[in-house]
């Protein structure tokens, strides 16, 4: 195995289009994205199949197991077959192109969206005590979250939790009960 140390955006880039395959055996990743910028430099990838790989990335890539010779005759035989390995690469671009920025901030737009059409409930006495204002005089912003926070029961259980603690935490609970509201 090669160290490389430190690689820079560029020479990252070149690595990615100079190779014939992209071996990525993470079982831990957040989201696989090597595989997908490997696809867009023009090289396949394998990977193991599990976490974000196994949502996101075809199963044509996925590697038979982690027992090291099952591995390495999979990739011998990817590197023999280049129709094998085109086809893997157009497999991971497709499975690309809908995963964009554009694509994610509209499925959060869609989600707030969807909260906000749903019924208000009442505030508990705990998140108003916290909010500097009470619940008159929030900014727009605030307005929007304390609608989401009414809405949506998990997002309600979090942030109550962090404010208990929070307030336990600094004795903030005593103190706001103290506070005078400011003009």
């Amino acid at each position: 195995m090669l160290d490389l140390g430190h690689i820079s955006d560029g020479e990252k880039a070149a690595l990615y289009r100079d190779a014939a395959l992209v071996v990525f055996p993470s079982l831990y990743e957040g989201f696989g994205l090597p595989p997908f910028e490997a696809a867009a430099a023009g090289t396949p990838a394998i990977y193991a199949w599990r976490a974000s790989m196994r949502e996101f990335l075809p199963r044509r890539g996925a590697l038979p197991s982690l027992e090291v010779g099952e591995a390495a005759e999979f990739v011998a035989s990817l590197l023999r077959d280049e129709r094998s390995r085109a086809a893997l690469l157009e497999e991971i671009q497709a499975a690309g192109r809908g995963l964009t920025w554009h694509t994610t901030a509209a499925g959060y737009l869609e989600l707030y969206r969807r909260a906000l059409e749903r019924p208000a409930r009442p505030v508990p006495r705990v998140l108003v005590a916290a909010s500097p204002a009470g619940a008159k005089g929030l900014s727009r912003h605030e307005s929007v979250v304390l609608d989401v926070y009414r809405r949506r029961p998990a997002f309600r259980a979090a942030v109550d939790g962090l404010v208990r603690v929070g307030s336990a935490a600094t004795g903030t609970r005593r103190a706001l009960g103290r506070r005078r509201p400011t003009k």
